[in-house]
């Protein structure tokens, strides 16, 4: 037996555009997933794309369009279930709106729905924070994570503890609509305790919300062993957390040792008896300290090689306490850097020197004799003064040193000089600072002439004069007037040579 089967040709598959219902029920700004009516939904459901947008309007009638990401979670042919990826504006007058798209094999470029059709009113309704009562957070934190859901990059938060000082953000980071990470400006022990959170768009906030609760903690300081710390720093940089940044004075920083085996500097001591005088000065608040080492402290100059090690000690008004009393924790003893030979470090001046001077004192920090610290004088941008020579720099003392011998310095000078600096390692190296600092400001000075009782023939035809303050780089720009009895006479002279503090000259005539 045989069948004669054949195929023949009933029809075509046509897709139909879909057509979205409109609706205009209330639909919440916190809401996270939506319902579309309508008809021609595919029941497969990512052959359904959906395009959103919350429309607005104000008071002058203008519009703005936000759109709005999402995914289809499942479909039926007349009715879809959306999830938003995004939150929902809060502005007054707004409607959500849809448009659907079936893409398919057939069809890959898609085939839409009516236009967009407003499938709700947007109720403005306060974001929601998610309420934790056995969240910790420790008071040494620099950040923390809320959740809740709608949020958005407008959405700013405010923390109340129930003691202490204030908690201040330093800002609100946008993770996503159920996110959010808050950086922590200021928080310590004294915040111990449950914190409320609120959560804001624009005027519209949500309940305070019991978010988490500080725990006491110690401060921390980071370690590091490469940082280096010169011989002549003026301060030290201390990194870590749990520091109370809005009262400098609750931040008490020290030199700490660990007690390990004695290491040894580069210069032969013992570096456990490192000691430093000094204050502390806060700068980024929570999470950075600097300790003011006192200007007269050569106390590093000995220590080249060691590592530094500090601890930090914050004070704190005590919650626990019904007295008010105070409390205090200190962190660690902990590795911050290691010292090294620097360069002195020379302070800006606007003294007045005379000039007349043979001598220039330098003022600064991180003097050592056995260094050779050598001052060369510049202009104002750094090229060596021929005119003016010092040799050498003597060391008084840690902070100030003084250049000796200064030749070819006159009147012609007046204003302001300059100077760098350079220096011999332990290693013998020559290390030169590229920094060009302002020793003062020369004044012009009358020249000074010694007084001389010495005869001189009349028929002499050079004469030599002894002082300081003769221009001795360039003897053209020397005048002299002769005077006999103290008047002028008429005799006319030349310059043969000069020098700082002496002038030889020819009597031409008269």
């Amino acid at each position: 037996w045989r069948s004669n089967q054949r195929q023949v040709q009933v029809g075509e598959v046509a897709l139909v555009a879909p057509t979205v219902t409109r609706n205009t029920s209330s639909i919440s700004s916190n809401a996270v997933n939506v319902a579309i009516s309508g008809v021609g939904f595919s029941k497969v459901t990512s052959v359904n794309t959906v395009h959103l947008q919350a429309v607005c309007t104000n008071a002058s009638n203008v519009s703005s369009i936000t759109t709005l990401s999402n995914k289809v979670l499942a479909s039926e042919s007349a009715l879809l279930s959306v999830e938003l990826l995004e939150s929902i504006p809060t502005e007054d007058n707004c409607v959500l709106q849809a448009r659907v798209q079936l893409v398919t094999d057939f069809s890959p470029s898609g085939i839409f729905s009516n236009g967009f059709v407003d499938i709700g009113t947007i109720v403005k309704e306060a974001v929601v924070l998610d309420q934790c009562d056995s969240c910790f957070l420790f008071s040494n934190a620099t950040s923390v994570t809320l959740s809740g859901y709608t949020f958005s990059a407008s959405t700013t938060v405010t923390l109340s503890p129930t003691g202490g000082r204030p908690i201040v953000l330093a800002g609100t980071a946008f993770v996503d609509m159920y996110t959010l990470t808050l950086d922590i400006e200021q928080l310590g022990p004294s915040n111990q305790g449950p914190v409320n959170a609120t959560a804001c768009e624009g005027t519209l906030c949500s309940n305070p919300t019991p978010v988490f609760s500080v725990v006491e903690a110690q401060p921390m300081v980071t370690r590091s062993v490469f940082a280096q710390v010169g011989t002549s720093s003026n301060s030290i940089i201390v990194n870590g957390s749990g520091f109370i940044g809005n009262d400098v004075s609750a931040n008490e920083v020290a030199i700490c040792h660990t007690g390990s085996s004695s290491q040894v500097s580069d210069t032969g001591f013992d570096c456990n008896s490192l000691t430093l005088s000094g204050s502390t000065l806060a700068t980024n608040l929570r999470s950075s300290l600097v300790f003011e080492v006192a200007r007269s402290d050569d106390g590093l100059k000995n220590f080249i090689g060691c590592s530094i090690f500090v601890n930090v000690t914050v004070t704190f008004d005590d919650p626990n306490n019904a007295f008010l009393t105070t409390a205090s924790l200190t962190s660690a003893c902990t590795s911050i850097g290691v010292v090294t030979q620097s360069i002195p470090e020379v302070s800006e001046s606007n003294q007045s020197i005379s000039s007349n001077t043979f001598s220039i004192i330098v003022q600064g920090r991180g003097f050592v004799s056995s260094w050779n610290p050598q001052v060369t004088l510049t202009d104002s941008s750094g090229q060596s003064s021929a005119a003016i020579v010092a040799t050498p720099t003597t060391v008084l003392n840690w902070t100030h040193a003084v250049l000796n011998n200064i030749t070819a310095l006159s009147a012609l000078n007046a204003g302001a000089i300059f100077g760098t600096i350079a220096m011999t390692l332990l290693d013998g190296t020559l290390l030169q600072s590229t920094t060009v600092f302002k020793l003062g400001i020369i004044a012009a000075d009358a020249i000074l002439i010694d007084q001389s009782l010495t005869k001189q023939y009349i028929s002499a035809t050079t004469l030599s004069l002894s002082g300081v303050g003769f221009a001795a780089a360039m003897a053209q720009y020397n005048n002299i007037v002769m005077m006999n009895n103290g008047l002028a006479t008429t005799c006319t002279v030349s310059v043969n040579a000069a020098t700082r503090t002496s002038l030889s000259f020819s009597i031409d005539s008269g």
